[in-house]
């Protein structure tokens, strides 16, 4: 058994990822790494260095995203079914700009495992499953000031708030639910 893999899988399992701690770099251990690496963009993806600075900063403050992504947390995208975490740098920093113009706001839904997603009647190709979407409650009118999101769902009965923004690749979609 490793120490070092030890201490890396603390930190992955204080961050939010629900692993083991056995020493042992298995799948889950390894899911979680590039799970962890892709939320924090290009960088930490390709240096391992930056990698273990990263987790070791996020895990000492209770799982925040980065030092740039103060407000948002590992946990915000747990899955509700399978409690994994999946998210993309992308949809960290589209929150981050919208919450600099609606103020603050919490995260309802990020990652949804297949079967979750099924389970709450998400769409078969749905942005929650990829990392790539947030439900939360924010006005339209700033998510829609964000120009990396490309999903806004606005919830129905005239409210003037999205329900759903997700940074899909290509053309902007709004839809009504």
């Amino acid at each position: 058994m490793s120490e070092s893999v030890k201490n890396e899988q603390r930190n992955l399992r204080t961050v939010g990822f629900p692993i083991s701690v056995d020493g042992k770099a298995g799948p889950r251990t390894r899911q979680a790494r590039r799970d962890f690496r892709r939320a924090q963009g290009p960088l930490v993806r390709t240096s391992w260095k930056a990698y273990q600075s990263r987790l070791k900063w996020s895990a000492a403050h209770g799982g925040v995203f980065s030092r740039w992504n103060p407000h948002f947390k590992y946990s915000d995208w747990k899955s509700n079914g399978n409690g994994w975490i999946k998210v993309d740098a992308r949809i960290v920093r589209a929150c981050e700009a919208v919450r600099r113009c609606s103020g603050p706001f919490g995260i309802i839904s990020g990652y949804r495992d297949p079967l979750w997603n099924a389970r709450v009647g998400g769409a078969s190709d749905s942005q929650h499953m990829y990392g790539l979407a947030a439900d939360c409650n924010v006005p339209i009118g700033c998510a829609s000031r964000v120009a990396d999101i490309h999903g806004i769902g606005i919830c129905s009965g005239g409210n003037t708030r999205a329900c759903h923004i997700d940074v899909r690749s290509g053309v902007r979609v709004f839809w009504n639910y």
